[in-house]
């Protein structure tokens, strides 16, 4: 399973991420999971017609009960419901494995497949059947990448530190 700059990396070779504009990003909420070592950012990124869902998730991420230089806080409950607060890890670009996630159809018919290959997909790849002939395969290679949406969400959790 690939880091999000190796998918990058990669994903030069079809489309250059540096092209995408970067969409607001309305809203995004962190799910940190110490038992399975990952945290997921969901966001919502306002495109030019829509809102799009997006989800990037890391994987191998370090957590601690203590507070600790370049953890993030969470809060979380202990056994008997009370909140506490425990911390993770900056996940970093080049460094945990990644997983992603966008609803447009961009991703789905560029990004999706191949990114399931490798096991960077969040969720089941959705099959379909190509309605036309006409047109050569938009991805033949099956290249990993991302779409604007999910380049916008990361660019909006590096302005505020919760990634590296």
């Amino acid at each position: 399973m690939p880091t999000f700059r190796e998918i990058t990396d990669e994903m030069k070779k079809l489309r250059d991420p540096s092209i995408y504009a970067n969409y607001q990003v309305r809203t995004f909420v962190t799910q940190a999971s110490p038992g399975t070592k990952q945290v997921m950012y969901k966001g919502t990124v306002q495109g030019e017609e829509m809102e799009y869902p997006v989800y990037v998730q890391f994987r191998q991420v370090e957590f601690s009960d203590e507070e600790k230089e370049g953890f993030v806080p969470y809060e979380t409950k202990d056994r008997e419901g009370n909140p506490i607060m425990k911390y993770y890890k900056i996940p970093e670009l080049d460094h945990n494995n990644v997983a992603l996630k966008c609803q447009c159809s961009d991703f789905r018919f560029f990004w999706e497949f191949p990114l399931y290959r490798v096991g960077s997909l969040i969720g089941s790849f959705r099959r379909y059947v190509r309605k036309t002939t006409t047109r050569p395969p938009k991805n033949p290679d099956n290249i990993v990448g991302y779409c604007k949406h999910l380049f916008s969400l990361i660019q909006a959790l590096k302005a505020s530190n919760l990634v590296k």
